[in-house]
């Protein structure tokens, strides 16, 4: 695998509202964000005639019913989401459908998670287009896609996208090297308001912050409370919090040394409240964050998940300290909603490794190889699906093995059983989302 890594954490609810509209779109400066304590697991929603509590829409994943899995082909040429479809056992249509972002792909591995996420209430599909500098939103409606916009990402490379309310923020990997140096572009995030009228993203005035001491980031995403933004940092072992203001705008990164090496995707839990699609909330947050502890030359030794406590002041408290996958690059994480069973995937195993949460977050493993993409496949992106009664594996081609998807049910053990796989998958596929 061509590796690189992800991130996570931190509290508080922001709420956007719209004070001028013009032909149906958020102008620039007409709204202003406020802080709000909502009672309701998914915080506000932010439509075009002001914020009212977000409603999921539980018949969009509903486990008894049929879903969707999506990839992105991250092709160079065009990029593209394959949609299959769901049945209500897990298993996947043979055949997708595919529908253009209108951007470029990179061709090549993002080394990043939430490069393509599903909004909480499953209504929209955000892909970054890391060739072409941008981001599509996509309508979701039963297993249809609907293009609706394509917005410049303010930066190079755009790898991964969160979204808290209707507040998007985008990482861009930018463009490693020396300081200074010609052609060296350094990392950043930058934070847009999503329209839910016409579906496009509007810049947030000021909210563009370079992330100052990254080289690789791997993920950013929102703290359940929205407090604060986190970002990974493969090859300098950092995790960054960046706090938001009353506007949306986030400060300046905090740097916080991640407990083993390499650290690339992460998912928060929290002993309290539920939410949607993995989402959960309540204090303190917890934050789990694999450890590839490997190279783009090879692995070099056993990856592992740290646990820790995001706490009020934005501090990391370790929980469980680097407990092994026993295998090789454990990039993506995913957690399942009642915060039992968290998954990681081993790319240089092609596994899939398993485990067990405790309500304190500390983490013990079920299984080694919990789920088997094959041999020689490299696992590059998970996702769970129908109220995380499935979990899917994205396994692009490599060389002579032919890429596909892989899915399992989850037991009420956190056991792993088989759905099946679907195939034709293209070498350059990087972003999975279902529901």
């Amino acid at each position: 695998m061509r590796s690189t890594y992800r991130t996570a954490r931190r509290s508080f609810w922001i709420g956007l509202t719209t004070l001028a509209l013009a032909s149906g779109a958020f102008a620039p400066a007409s709204f202003s964000v406020y802080a709000s304590a909502l009672d309701g697991p998914q915080g506000l929603k932010f439509g075009p005639d002001g914020a009212s509590p977000a409603t999921g829409d539980v018949s969009r994943d509903n486990a008894r019913d049929t879903g969707a899995v999506y990839a992105m082909t991250n092709a160079a040429a065009g990029n593209s989401i394959l949609i299959f479809v769901r049945s209500a056992d897990g298993a996947l249509a043979s055949a997708p459908t595919s529908v253009a972002t209108g951007g470029l792909g990179l061709g090549s591995t993002l080394n990043s998670q939430g490069s393509l996420i599903l909004s909480p209430d499953a209504r929209w599909l955000l892909a970054v287009n890391a060739g072409s500098n941008t981001v599509t939103v996509f309508s979701v409606s039963n297993t249809e896609l609907r293009f609706m916009s394509q917005t410049d990402s303010r930066g190079t490379i755009p790898t991964s996208i969160t979204m808290f309310g209707n507040v998007v923020y985008v990482l861009n990997a930018g463009v490693p090297g020396p300081p200074n140096a010609p052609g060296t572009v350094v990392p950043s995030v930058a934070g847009f308001l999503l329209n839910t009228r016409n579906g496009s993203l509007n810049p947030i005035p000021g909210a563009t912050q370079t992330l100052a001491g990254a080289v690789v980031p791997a993920e950013v995403a929102f703290a359940p409370d929205g407090r604060d933004l986190v970002v990974t940092d493969i090859p300098t072992n950092q995790i960054f919090t960046l706090s938001m203001n009353r506007d949306g705008v986030a400060a300046a990164p905090e740097s916080h040394p991640s407990n083993g090496p390499n650290p690339f995707g992460f998912v928060f839990a929290s002993p309290d409240r539920l939410g949607p699609f993995g989402f959960v909330f309540g204090t303190p947050d917890r934050l789990i964050v694999s450890e590839a502890n490997g190279t783009p030359a090879g692995p070099t030794g056993f990856s592992s998940l740290s646990s820790y406590d995001a706490t009020p002041n934005g501090d990391l408290r370790l929980i469980t300290g680097s407990v092994s996958t026993e295998n090789f690059l454990a990039c993506w994480v995913v957690i399942t909603e009642n915060q039992n069973f968290v998954y990681a995937s081993d790319t240089g195993s092609g596994v899939i490794t398993g485990f067990e949460m405790t309500r304190s977050g500390r983490l013990s493993i079920l299984n080694t190889a919990s789920g088997t993409t094959g041999s020689g496949s490299t696992p590059m992106d998970l996702a769970l699906g129908g109220n995380s009664q499935f979990l899917f594996s994205l396994n692009p081609a490599n060389g002579a093995i032919a890429g596909t998807i892989t899915g399992w049910r989850i037991d009420a053990n956190g056991s792993l059983v088989s759905t099946g796989s679907v195939t034709d998958i293209p070498a350059s596929a990087q972003g999975l989302a279902a529901r």
